[in-house]
């Protein structure tokens, strides 16, 4: 195997292992004294990006939040620093797979992973993101981390059987510096949480729904939630429904499909409470098995499954180069002269640096030579001792400055939106407004905000700040000014008619007054009575007044008496009056729909009924989807008449920022981001609810046949 080796600061880079479009990731050496090597995966920022500011401190977050995490479920950071302008993180080397390789390797081999097997590893998972979950830092204070990117990508398998997490490139924790902004989602879409996709605040429930995703896929051997488009996989984990992995897979226990069940609930109040629970329910069935796994029995299945590629990384192993003491002495010699460690890197520096001079320098590289070829004047051996403790200027260990002094007093920034709103602190009115900072506030206490705006609803947060994030930036979404509401008056020639609002059917009949109805937006009314044709009207009603509505009903031509069977059997009768003909009617529908002749309902399609013969004008009702149409028909005495109506579909799809419930009428369709879903030709006020913020709108919108219909609105 050839690899082209690279000289990077104190690290050797044999093999680059992937490269992004942001960073690239190698596998390196470690090179120390007395032939010490260690292998590392070293992840550095591409040279074309190291000068952008915030992918830089996104970068610089990562390697901090993640050197703070020292856990065997864990991938370790060792490094961070800047070489040659660019900025790297050295982290551990892992011998091993991910769980996207071990599945893909499994369906291969037509070997499905054993259900003991994915539970030890899930459960192992669970382990390591509890503990990220629960970190805290040094002042005693939760960092309140969210992994945020949960998938089988990032979830490592060794051949020793251990079991790491890894890549908390996007996770949150409150001493970030940078921040999310609103309105994006990140990680993968197919391993989102309900409340990931709708872009509220996280905790690590939602971590626990991507490893029930996880779970469910290594069991199945497929994918839980893959549709033809991201917005169709959002849709599905908003409110697709989830079949018993024991569907898919028979072998599945009874009790890995409850724990699935639980993992995998919408609503994250009735899930584990804590990746520690599920871990604990795993551990449960596992113990409940004929032989629980232990790592060595994933080590064994590993090497079994791995066999070929564990064979090639041994002899990976055999042919890395090593270093020569030559070799080191210059690496160390180039660390000096291109500043390796010298340099502060966002909380690592190395308070060493500026004092090694030549002669300790010296020193340090009479140290790393054969025992041959050393001084053996006592003096000089005595100054390498020395050059070995001084070492850890020349870059091979950095450490964190002492701390900075702790400030007094702390500081909040509230943004608003709308912005001017007043800020009331503790009950107490102060003269900030937003966006705008309150100083002089208190460390490890409680602190309520309530924010105010005339016209709109206030909202209050409770911040604790201290001397460790003794300033912070929140950000508050005010509701959407509720407009007054109106009235409608309405009024009917010929009185009596029934009336549909917005879809929903009202109680009485005309003339009728409608209050309280919403204003600003169109609203559609429908008006029924028997023996006349229905009518329809829009209206807007504006603040406080009422709208009045007058609308003329026109009478349809009475139908023809149905003949009796007397008439029919007697043509002329016995006072001879005129033979009334009638004729068979086939009639269907679609969907279903209750059939009437002017008032008199005859029956539901599919039905065969007689009718007079000539025209004959049907109505075809379905109340439920409110639908009606009237069609006519052509009699015949002789033959089998046919009538057919086919009520056509179109498809209403919604987006809405931050989310919305979506109805038609009282019948809810879904939750944004809305997938197309189909409905009937018509109009339609649809309504777009977000119980969260108080904002309900309504948008009339006509649905075309064969069309879909976009509805996009922002209801903050």
């Amino acid at each position: 195997m050839f690899l082209m080796t690279q000289q990077f600061g104190k690290y050797l880079l044999l093999k680059r292992l992937a490269v992004g479009g942001m960073a690239e990731i190698w596998l390196a050496k470690q090179l120390g004294l007395q032939g010490f090597e260690k292998l590392v995966v070293v992840k550095r920022i591409l040279d074309q990006h190291a000068t952008e500011r915030d992918f830089v401190q996104m970068f610089l977050d990562e390697a901090r939040l993640a050197a703070s995490l020292n856990h065997p479920h864990v991938v370790q950071i060792y490094d961070l620093g800047q070489e040659q302008a660019s900025f790297y993180i050295a982290m551990e080397f892992i011998a091993g797979h991910d769980l996207l390789a071990i599945l893909r390797k499994c369906k291969h081999a037509q070997a499905p992973l054993p259900p003991p097997i994915a539970a030890r590893l899930i459960a192992g998972a669970c382990e390591g993101l509890h503990y990220a979950h629960t970190r805290k830092d040094n002042a005693g204070n939760p960092l309140n981390i969210v992994h945020r990117d949960v998938s089988p990508s990032n979830i490592l398998v060794t051949y020793e059987g251990g079991v790491k997490v890894v890549d908390f490139g996007i996770a949150k924790a409150e001493t970030q510096s940078t921040k999310t902004e609103g309105g994006k989602i990140k990680g993968k879409f197919s391993y989102m949480s309900p409340e990931q996709i709708r872009s509220v605040a996280l905790d690590a429930r939602s971590d626990v729904f991507a490893l029930g995703i996880v779970l469910y896929e290594i069991l199945v051997g497929r994918r839980l939630f893959k549709r033809e488009n991201e917005l169709a996989i959002m849709q599905d984990i908003l409110e697709g429904e989830i079949r018993r992995a024991s569907e898919l897979r028979a072998d599945v226990p009874p009790a890995l499909d409850e724990i699935l069940e639980k993992a995998l609930q919408k609503d994250r109040r009735r899930r584990f409470a804590s990746a520690q629970e599920m871990q604990l329910a795993l551990e449960k069935y596992l113990a409940s098995t004929a032989e629980p796994p232990t790592s060595v029995h994933v080590s064994q299945f590993m090497l079994k499954l791995f066999a070929e590629e564990h064979t090639a990384y041994q002899a990976l192993l055999r042919e890395l180069p090593t270093a020569r003491p030559e070799q080191l002495v210059h690496i160390i010699e180039q660390g000096h002269r291109t500043g390796t460690g010298n340099s502060q890197v966002s909380g690592f520096t190395d308070p060493g640096a500026e004092k090694v001079d030549g002669e300790h320098r010296t020193a340090v590289l009479d140290a790393v030579k054969r025992p041959s070829e050393r001084k053996k004047v006592g003096t000089l051996a005595a100054l390498a001792v020395a050059g070995v403790a001084a070492l850890a200027g020349v870059g091979f260990v950095l450490t964190r400055p002492s701390a900075p002094p702790l400030p007094v007093e702390g500081e909040l920034t509230v943004e608003s939106d709308p912005p001017g709103a007043a800020l009331v602190v503790d009950g107490i009115a102060s003269k900030v407004t937003t966006p705008g900072t309150l100083r002089m506030l208190g460390f490890d206490q409680d602190i309520h905000v309530r924010v105010e705006k005339e016209g709109r609803e206030p909202r209050e947060v409770t911040v604790r700040l201290t001397r460790q994030a003794a300033s912070k930036t929140i950000s508050v979404m005010l509701p959407p000014e509720q407009a007054k509401p109106g009235a409608i008056s309405l009024e009917t020639e010929p009185p009596g008619a029934s009336v549909v609002l917005d879809g929903k059917q009202l109680e009485g009949t005309t003339p009728l007054t409608l209050p309280e109805v919403a204003s600003g937006v169109e609203h559609l009314i429908r008006i029924s009575l028997a023996g006349h044709q229905d009518e329809a009207a829009t209206v807007k009603v504006e603040p406080g007044a009422t709208a009045p509505v007058k609308l003329a009903l026109k009478a349809l031509p009475p139908p023809e008496p149905e003949p009796t069977a007397e008439a029919i059997s007697d043509p002329r009768g016995k006072k001879g009056k005129k033979e009334l003909l009638t004729g068979e009617v086939e009639i269907s529908s679609t969907p279903p729909a209750d059939i009437f002749l002017g008032s008199k309902k005859l029956g539901h399609t599919p039905a065969t009924v007689k009718l007079p013969v000539g025209k004959v004008a049907l109505t075809f009702v379905n109340a439920e989807l409110e639908l009606r149409q009237t069609t006519s028909v052509n009699v015949d005495a002789k033959g089998k008449s046919r009538a057919a109506v086919e009520f056509r579909k179109g498809k209403i799809a919604a987006d809405a920022r931050p989310w919305a419930d979506v109805y038609i009428g009282e019948r809810k369709l879904g939750t944004t981001p809305l997938a197309p879903r189909e409905v009937y030709e018509g109009s339609y006020t649809v309504r777009l609810v977000n119980s969260e913020l108080g904002a309900i709108k309504a948008v009339k919108v006509v649905v075309e046949p064969g069309r879909t219909t976009v509805v996009r609105e922002q209801l903050q």
